[in-house]
């Protein structure tokens, strides 16, 4: 057993005696990645046009999947159109706060948007949404951003009539959910 023992050990000592010289450097059995870039293929541009015309073909029981109103056909104009664009909105009796909104559609009646509310010095972002039919456009206005110490109002619901360019109604200033303010409103497009 212990004759096993000292040829085995024997044996991993020829093994070690065999092994590479010092100084010699392996060569690696995995090759690496290929880093090289592809040549590009550059040709000059051609403005040659086809001599016939496009051919539409319609199948018979088949729709342009774009006709259906959807927000991606940008030819068709939903009503909400009427107050997309920049707003700032004023609040009766409240000169120190007011809310800078840009609202777009964002198919049939709905309406969102951005801004910000103002209180003072102090500028909220705010996320609004909502939807505008027949001159009525009704907002919900939330903050987008954590409160800050002073901060009095988290959000802001209005209810406008748009005549003449211009949005008159109700609003109702929040704080966590609770009524703070209430009263009339003016927005004007910048």
């Amino acid at each position: 057993m212990q004759m096993a023992f000292v040829l085995m050990l024997l044996s991993c000592l020829s093994i070690q005696a065999i092994a590479l010289d010092p100084g010699t450097i392996a060569v690696p059995s995995i090759t690496g990645a290929n880093m090289d870039m592809p040549k590009p293929l550059i040709t000059p541009p051609s403005m040659d046009m086809a001599n016939s015309p496009t051919k539409v073909t319609v199948v018979e029981g088949k729709r342009d999947p774009f006709s259906d109103g959807s927000p991606f056909n940008e030819t068709e104009t939903s009503e909400a159109d009427k107050v997309s664009g920049d707003w700032t909105v004023r609040f009766a009796n409240r000169s120190d706060v007011s809310l800078g909104l840009d609202l777009w559609a964002s198919g049939g009646s709905k309406v969102m948007g951005f801004g910000e509310l103002r209180e003072g010095l102090a500028k909220n972002s705010v996320s609004a949404s909502g939807s505008f039919e027949g001159e009525l456009l009704m907002l919900k206005v939330k903050s987008a951003a954590p409160k800050f110490p002073d901060q009095r109002y988290d959000g802001c619901d209005l209810d406008l009539v748009l005549a003449n360019e211009t949005l008159f109604g109700a609003y109702i200033l929040k704080w966590n959910g609770e009524i703070m303010d209430e009263g009339n409103a003016t927005a004007v497009r910048i």
